[in-house]
């Protein structure tokens, strides 16, 4: 706290020190509580926890495992306790949506591509803003889903690498391909 007051501590007890890597950590919007990413040492399986503010032991919400290496995923944590984080469990990046005890409810991304990032998350509208390469595995185009799965709809044209900040009801999209030089177009969503 920032008034000098005790610091809270989370109990790692359940995971070895010898073999523990805490890869992330993240506030729930209304700061209730902590996602912490725990890992194996190499890697092969990531456990989502939560922990409330004040400490404690962590609940795990749910635990992704490869055979191969798990990097710490891209998450964000939605105002009704759910949340969206990636997996490469079909073999490429990809999106998916977790109820608040870490079950999952959808699919946001299918596909045969990786989901490069997270742009942007609106709620009251139930959408998902994210930058993927399905277009082409050299480009990246910005993209939206529903957050209960569905439809993907790309939001950029034209091919090449394109670099958008969503705000609001428009977004900037900085772009350039092999024959364009870079450009930057403000849009309306």
């Amino acid at each position: 706290p920032v008034d000098g007051s005790p610091s809270a501590k989370v109990d790692l007890g359940d995971y070895p020190p010898e073999d523990r890597l805490l890869s992330g950590v993240q506030w729930w919007p209304d700061s209730s509580r902590l996602a912490l990413f725990v890992q194996n040492r190499v890697q092969s399986w990531l456990d989502v926890t939560a922990v409330a503010r004040d400490g404690g032991k962590p609940a795990k919400l749910l635990r992704d495992s490869t055979p191969a290496w798990i990097e710490a995923p891209m998450f964000r944590a939605l105002a009704d306790g759910s949340f969206v984080m990636s997996s490469e469990r079909s073999g490429f990046k990809q999106l998916y949506r977790y109820s608040a005890k870490g079950e999952l409810t959808a699919p946001l991304t299918p596909g045969e591509y990786e989901v490069t990032a997270i742009d942007e998350i609106d709620e009251p509208a139930g959408r998902i803003y994210f930058t993927a390469t399905r277009e082409a595995a050299l480009g990246n185009d910005l993209c939206r889903a529903p957050l209960g799965g569905g439809p993907i709809e790309r939001l950029t044209s034209g091919p090449g690498t394109h670099t958008a900040s969503v705000k609001g009801r428009y977004f900037l999209d900085a772009w350039s391909s092999r024959t364009s030089p870079p450009r930057i177009t403000l849009n309306e969503i």
